[in-house]
């Protein structure tokens, strides 16, 4: 967080810097996201030896073990997203209002997501590869859908359907009308025209988002996709459990 809000510090204070608050955001996410997966992913590795154990003596079901690893493993997701949002986001020179607030629920709502997703792929499939090719086929589909790089609303009808399904894309768009849209005053670097403190910022019009407002429901969106990840995790749960079924021994009849 240091090291990030080091990099962009103040860049949020200046009308001609938007773009690199954006690249802030752009890193923020992809940073919180992986980070989450591969720490979960790590966990979970470790847990599948005491799933298959306590799934052969019928301890539990699988629904009980999926939301008791989930429920302990939140707070470590909330924990970390926060301090990094409060640390960065003041270096950066963000506005210090109710803005703050939307933020970090975002950035915990990142986190999560990596969460979940690092359970997935670890549940996936038992080899590698597999592994790699989803995780690294997700993650570069929703960078570019991101609406960073790429600008979606000058793209083909077909990428900008695409990218409406692309939590990262809801994502980056939230933090980006939070923050822009609290109407605090820009300033401008000494010897510039008062062109850049014209309100609102050119990077809502580069990314098509001029008008737009943050609602809550927002919110709503990113906590149904994560609750169709949280379905598609205890799916491939259940189906290694099943896998785990399939592969004990079976009874002899004498």
């Amino acid at each position: 967080g240091i090291l990030m809000g080091g990099i962009c510090f103040d860049v949020g204070l200046y009308g001609m810097t938007t773009r690199e608050n954006a690249g802030y955001i752009y890193f923020s996410i992809i940073f919180l996201f992986i980070g989450a997966m591969v720490a979960s992913a790590r966990r979970t590795s470790r847990y599948m030896c005491i799933f298959q154990r306590e799934r052969y003596n019928r301890w539990y079901s699988t629904f009980s073990f999926y939301l008791a690893k989930m429920l302990a493993e939140l707070p470590v997701e909330v924990i970390m997203s926060v301090p990094f949002a409060g640390i960065t986001y003041f270096m950066v020179g963000n506005p210090a209002n109710l803005t703050y607030i939307y933020h970090v629920a975002l950035c915990v709502f990142t986190g999560c997501m990596g969460h979940v997703f690092g359970v997935i792929i670890m549940a996936v499939s038992e080899k590698f590869e597999i592994q790699q090719v989803v995780a690294g086929g997700y993650i570069t589909l929703n960078m570019v859908l991101m609406g960073y790089i790429f600008r979606i609303h000058h793209m083909n009808i077909f990428v900008r359907w695409a990218a409406t399904l692309s939590p990262f894309q809801l994502l980056f768009k939230s933090f980006v009308v939070n923050i822009y849209n609290s109407e605090d005053p820009l300033f401008c670097y000494e010897g510039e025209d008062g062109n850049c403190q014209t309100y609102p910022p050119d990077l809502l019009y580069i990314y098509g988002y001029q008008g737009e407002e943050f609602m809550l429901k927002n919110f709503g969106y990113i906590f149904l996709h994560l609750m169709f990840l949280h379905t598609v995790a205890f799916a491939f749960i259940a189906g290694r459990g099943r896998n785990f079924d399939s592969e004990l021994p079976k009874p002899h009849s004498n």
